[in-house]
């Protein structure tokens, strides 16, 4: 049996396509995202309120994957390593993690750039790192993760990204 640890996102989906056996656990630090239970919540869903930062002990060595993803705007620099090695601490022996992060890497028009500049400008007064993908393969390696791998993939917003755009802009 297979149990994996999501940071909500895309949990209800992935029921829908695992074994009805693999057990799935949404986190947060809020419940009021959480999906209510009754008929339309898979069973082998559960939910927890906790922080990347501070995972249950008994997590220990307990998923086989966990997915993490938008955390950019809600971790600060020095919160990175803490979070790695707990996701690390959570995994069992040949786990996954599977992140996902947005880019700051929009464009280079003048507006582009003065908008990530903005934005940099923010990120660096809250302790922030908005470029934390630059950083993540050595975070990850200094976490004690192994084989680690870099995947960039382009999603457009917006109707000029054609269906794929509308979809990705509503959601």
């Amino acid at each position: 049996r297979n149990e994996i640890v999501l940071l909500l996102g895309m949990i209800l989906d992935l029921a829908k396509e695992v074994p009805e056996n693999s057990l799935l656990h949404g986190i947060d630090i809020e419940g009021n995202r959480f999906p209510p239970p009754g008929p339309t919540r898979p069973r082998n869903i559960s939910f927890s309120i906790t922080s990347i930062l501070s995972l249950p002990d008994t997590w220990s060595d307990r998923f086989d994957l966990i997915h993490q993803q938008l955390l950019v705007c809600g971790l600060k620099r020095v919160d990175w390593p803490v979070a790695l090695s707990e996701i690390r601490r959570a995994l069992r022996p040949g786990g996954w993690v599977q992140r996902g992060e947005y880019n700051m890497e929009w464009g280079t028009g003048s507006c582009a750039l003065k908008q990530v500049a903005v934005y940099e400008a923010l990120a660096a007064h809250r302790g922030q790192n908005m470029r934390v993908n630059k950083d993540l393969p050595e975070l990850l390696q200094s976490a004690g993760f192994v084989d680690v791998r870099v995947e960039r993939r382009s999603i457009p917003l917006g109707a000029w990204g054609g269906e794929r755009g509308k979809r990705a802009a509503t959601h």
